[in-house]
């Protein structure tokens, strides 16, 4: 395995040595592309990456439109309705080739708020883009704050169960959830 640390904010740092183990061990057990994600400045930007053993791998931009990424869905999906509103706001609705499943309604808009409304009942989100990558992805919280989301990415002829997979991810963000919650140093990171 490969691993990437690619964080510029120190107000990430805490959160990367809390989550980078959990992480690390995510991909290493499906030998897949496995990142630690949070959105700064209306991006999904990556702090910390693991890169299969493979021929064929995913690799996923560091910051890339939180539309697009289901690791940035994932964390939008999670914010207060707010915080939600006001990120819709300044960035207006995704395109058609962002999310082209919310242009299928007559109401994009309400049809947006409704998948997100999914997204954040089940809890995870998994994607398949127009390349054939399928992506879990699943939220990390702070006193009941969305701050973070990791997630699994690997082309879509690898993936076979996928209820495997997601629980994978799940178990992950359910142990990393853990840790920060017991990390005194994560008590800003809202």
């Amino acid at each position: 395995m490969v691993y990437s640390l690619t964080n510029s904010s120190v107000n990430n740092d805490d959160l990367t040595k809390v989550a980078r183990e959990d992480v690390r061990k995510l991909g290493e057990s499906l030998n897949e592309t496995a990142i630690l994600s949070v959105i700064r400045n209306d991006k999904r930007v990556v702090l910390f990456r693991t890169e299969p053993d493979r021929q064929v791998i995913v690799r996923t931009n560091i910051g890339k439109s939180v539309y697009t990424a289901n690791t940035g869905r994932v964390i939008l999906a999670n914010y207060a309705p707010a915080h939600q509103e006001k990120f819709i706001i300044r960035n207006g609705l995704p395109t058609k080739e962002e999310w082209p499943e919310i242009y299928l309604s007559d109401n994009p808009s309400g049809e947006l708020m409704n998948q997100l409304a999914i997204i954040r009942n089940n809890g995870y989100e998994i994607f398949t883009d127009q390349n054939d990558i399928e992506g879990f992805a699943a939220p990390l919280f702070n006193e009941g704050h969305v701050i973070g989301s990791v997630g699994v990415y690997m082309p879509i002829f690898r993936v076979g169960n996928k209820q495997a997979v997601l629980r994978k991810v799940l178990d992950c963000a359910e142990e990393i959830n853990r840790k920060i919650s017991d990390t005194e140093d994560l008590k800003h990171l809202h």
